[in-house]
């Protein structure tokens, strides 16, 4: 007879106690596993959110409850959960009614967390659900033998296979243990602290569907930078109308001629002032200019062909024709475009993401999330390994075909910034930096595309030239560089 029939049983005096003590055990088991399974909740949703769906209070009592079933007839002369007609309701009312004892008396000693009504039923909760399961498992598995499955063909490498994959899986665990110790006892480095408007919720950045974010239109916030209690820098963010970085124009001028920007947040100015940018130098050197500044922290070179998609700029910019100038951090951007796996697990999880086609052309494929659910699947998964952390390894290596892709995506925002606004020029300023490796810049220049050399007009490095602890540019910075588009562009090579 199947113990989880509902029939009724007459039970001698031998066996109500031992239907006591199997409950006491399992009610025991029930709360261990529970306490367990919100340990491996809280951990997973902190570090590996997709691998919370595993049951693992569930799954871990059947195992405790299989073994306690087989270890209590062996050590302790108990009758086998199989082995007596005890009706199944008996056994759950026991082990509900001993759990939230033994909770209640925890509780009362200090063990584990504070008691609430709300506890106390996920306890009751549980025992009714999962302890039923275990149970069931235990006695379908009671008269299991290994010895018999082993001697049937194909199932002892499947069961080698499996055991393999325990053992890895062991061995893993523990790497994890000891990088995480090790990361635990690293120096801690340079400490950041933001402040002002700039860090409220909503109070500057807003969720974008086609750039993943963008900047509020028409806002004025603080910010403020503190590295390690020393001050890097204080002031003062303005968008306009078009959710852009304001550029200032000189006194008197009339600009008759766009300067349409695209960068990240060296070319946002990040720790500058609105008049202290990029495109609001240029405008200063070159008045017949008017700057529009659409850098923003974190962009990649594929926001600046979003942007161009989505036909919005020759509505947002007033002048007819003029100048685009994207500029470009080599590396830096690559990685953007790319979605590596510490660009997708921080800011860029939803950024733009483009595909290159066998023609050489690109193609949108939604952002990082709905474009490639798999890889990003993968990368938060690996982005939590303790292991990864302390070696600071990343995914994917740079390939030739992350080169081509970042030109290609360049070449087709050129195509359309020069259809958009025909008769004007695009170019590609290269910020200053030591020992390029120029191949996404020489695949660029193949594709026809017009590059303003600016790697060797400073160094980067240079107190001067970038806030210590940061590494964005000072408003220095920003003049020079934007001087030198300026003597390229609009002087030495103006039409």
């Amino acid at each position: 007879m199947c113990s989880c029939d509902f029939q009724r049983a007459d039970m001698r005096p031998s066996d109500s106690g031992s239907l006591w003590l199997h409950s006491l055990v399992l009610a025991v088991l029930a709360l261990v596993c529970l306490r367990i399974g919100n340990l491996w909740d809280t951990f997973t949703r902190q570090q590996h959110p997709s691998l919370a769906l595993i049951p693992v209070p569930v799954v871990l009592l059947v195992g405790l409850v299989f073994l306690w079933d087989r270890l209590g007839a062996a050590m302790l002369a108990l009758p086998r959960l199989h082995s007596r007609p005890w009706p199944l309701k008996r056994l759950i009312f026991g082990v509900s009614v001993l759990a939230a004892a033994v909770h209640l008396t925890g509780a009362a000693l200090g063990f584990g967390k504070p008691t609430s009504f709300g506890r106390l039923l996920v306890v009751l909760g549980f025992s009714v659900l999962a302890v039923p399961i275990a149970t069931a498992c235990a006695q379908v598995t009671s008269e299991f033998q290994l010895r018999q499955v082993l001697k049937k063909r194909g199932v002892a490498p499947v069961l080698a296979a499996m055991v393999s994959m325990m053992l890895c899986g062991v061995f893993l665990a523990g790497l994890e243990a000891f990088f995480g110790l090790l990361n635990s006892r690293k120096p801690p480095g340079p400490q950041k602290v933001y402040a002002g408007e700039y860090l409220n919720p909503g109070a500057f950045y807003r969720t974008d569907v086609e750039l993943g974010t963008s900047l509020l239109p028409e806002t004025t916030v603080q910010c403020g930078l503190r590295i390690d209690q020393r001050a890097v820098w204080d002031v003062r963010y303005t968008t306009d109308a078009a959710g852009r970085r304001t550029t200032t124009l000189p006194s008197g001028a009339q600009p008759d001629k766009c300067a349409v920007f695209f960068g990240c947040s060296f070319l946002f100015g990040e720790g500058s002032n609105d008049d202290q940018t990029i495109p609001s130098q240029f405008s200063a050197a070159s008045p017949r200019f008017r700057g529009y500044n659409y850098g923003v922290p974190g962009y990649g070179t594929q926001h600046m062909l979003a942007l161009l998609e989505s036909n919005t700029l020759t509505q947002e910019v007033t002048e007819r024709s003029g100048l685009g100038i994207y500029l470009y951090l080599e590396d830096v951007h690559e990685a953007r475009v790319v979605g590596d796996m510490d660009i997708v697990n921080s800011f860029g999880t939803d950024f733009p993401y483009y595909r290159l086609n066998d023609d050489g052309s690109v193609s949108r494929q939604g952002s990082f999330t709905t474009g490639r659910p798999v890889t990003h699947w993968l990368y938060s998964v690996l982005g939590g390994s303790q292991t990864r952390s302390w070696l600071g390894l990343n995914f994917p290596r740079r390939s030739a075909a992350h080169f081509a892709l970042t030109a290609a995506v360049v070449k087709h925002a050129r195509d359309l910034f020069l259809s958009q606004f025909p008769g004007s020029r695009f170019v590609v300023a290269v910020y200053p930096k030591p020992g390029l490796h120029r191949k996404s810049l020489q695949l660029m220049v193949d594709a026809g595309v017009e590059v303003v050399d600016l790697s060797t007009l400073f160094d980067p490095g240079a107190d001067e030239m970038h806030f210590a602890g940061d590494g964005h540019p000072t408003p220095l910075a920003n003049q020079l560089v934007a001087e030198a588009i300026v003597r390229d562009l609009v002087i030495d090579k103006s039409r």
